[in-house]
């Protein structure tokens, strides 16, 4: 066999591994969340303080009315907008602990879960020694994102940033000009 034929068998066997795997992943997952019973709401979200729950931004379009909550589907936007049960002060006590900055769309919101079971909440609860900062607004695009991210930067300052993409809908969304 050539070593142009082994190269390529070599990358195709990897990427048949990677295919597998994530494959496999996908559906433990599924086989997890399916057995855990992980509530999961599917009523409209309406918020208590505002219908609709959202404001202009001129900046990004539109991001969560600060303070509303929809206690029929357990979502609660602190007082800067992001889906955290926590409030955001400015305290010593808030910049003691290393921050960890999380942005994205509807994936990083929770869209449609509980706000005790987004991955936010959980990561806050299993690492009580980081102070996990959820900026995921549903919809947005990563023009969005990145403008969302530099606005919370200076404020947050936080030790790690995560700007999360989903190339099922994000790409799409990038390419096309009448998102936002």
């Amino acid at each position: 066999m050539s070593k142009q034929r082994q190269a390529i068998f070599v990358v195709m066997s990897l990427a048949f591994g990677l295919v597998i795997s994530l494959g496999l992943l996908e559906l433990a997952a599924r086989v997890y969340m399916h057995t855990a019973k992980v509530p999961i709401k599917r009523d409209p979200v309406v918020f208590v303080d505002d219908p609709g729950g959202y404001a202009f931004d001129p900046g990004v379009g539109w991001k969560p009315r600060p303070n509303s909550r929809d206690e029929v589907n357990g979502i609660f936007i602190n007082n800067l907008g992001m889906r955290m049960s926590k409030t955001f002060d400015y305290e010593p006590e808030f910049y003691a602990k290393p921050r960890v900055l999380l942005v994205g769309d509807s994936m990083v919101y929770g869209f449609n879960v509980t706000q005790p079971f987004i991955f936010s909440e959980v990561l806050q609860r299993e690492m009580p020694q980081l102070r996990v900062i959820n900026a995921g607004i549903v919809g947005y695009n990563n023009v969005q994102e990145d403008v969302t991210m530099r606005r919370l930067l200076p404020l947050i300052r936080p030790q790690l940033s995560v700007l999360f993409f989903c190339e099922n809908n994000d790409a799409l969304a990038n390419d096309r000009n009448d998102h936002f």
